[in-house]
C-alpha cells in the first residue's frame, strides 16, 4: 500500500501509475476523504482535550453553582466530540477503500501494455525444449 503522504506530495504521478496498470481510482476522491478526516480528528482530538481540561476544573472546583456549570459544558463537548468521531468513523472507511484499491505504482522503465502480450523478453536462459506434441498452457 502507498503512503498517503506520497500520494498526497505526487498526486499526478499515482493517477498516470494507476492508469498505466488500468486500475480505475478516484485520486481526487481520496484525497477530499484525507482532508476531510484529518480535519475530524483534529477536532475531535481538540474537543476531547477540552473535556479532560474541564474534568480537571470539575475536580478542582469547590462552588457548586459553577461546578453545574463546568459539569454542562463538559458533557455538551463530549456529545460534539462523539458525533466528530462518529463522522470520522465514516470518513475513513471510504478513505480504507480507496486506498485498498489502489496498486504499487510501476517503474519508470517498465513498458506500458494492455495485457501480457504486450510484454517485451528481455533475455532468455538455456535451451527451449522442442516437443513432438503441443504443449497445454497451464
Amino acid at each position: 500500500m502507498l503512503d498517503i503522504k506520497f500520494i498526497r506530495e505526487n498526486p499526478e504521478e499515482v493517477k498516470k501509475g494507476c492508469q498505466n496498470k488500468q486500475v480505475k481510482v478516484d485520486i481526487d476522491q481520496l484525497l477530499k476523504l484525507d482532508k476531510k478526516r484529518r480535519e475530524y480528528l483534529k477536532r475531535a482530538e481538540s474537543l476531547r482535550a477540552e473535556e479532560n481540561r474541564l474534568s480537571y476544573l470539575i475536580s478542582k472546583e469547590v462552588d457548586p453553582t459553577i461546578r453545574e456549570e463546568l459539569i454542562g459544558r463538559a458533557q455538551e463537548i463530549k456529545t460534539r466530540a462523539r458525533d466528530y468521531e462518529n463522522f470520522l468513523k465514516e470518513t475513513a472507511q471510504g478513505f480504507e477503500k480507496l486506498m485498498l484499491q489502489i496498486p504499487n505504482l510501476p517503474l519508470k522503465d517498465v513498458p506500458v501494455g494492455k495485457d501480457e502480450k504486450d510484454n517485451i523478453v528481455l533475455r532468455r536462459w538455456g535451451k527451449l525444449p522442442k516437443f513432438k506434441f503441443k504443449p497445454k498452457n497451464y
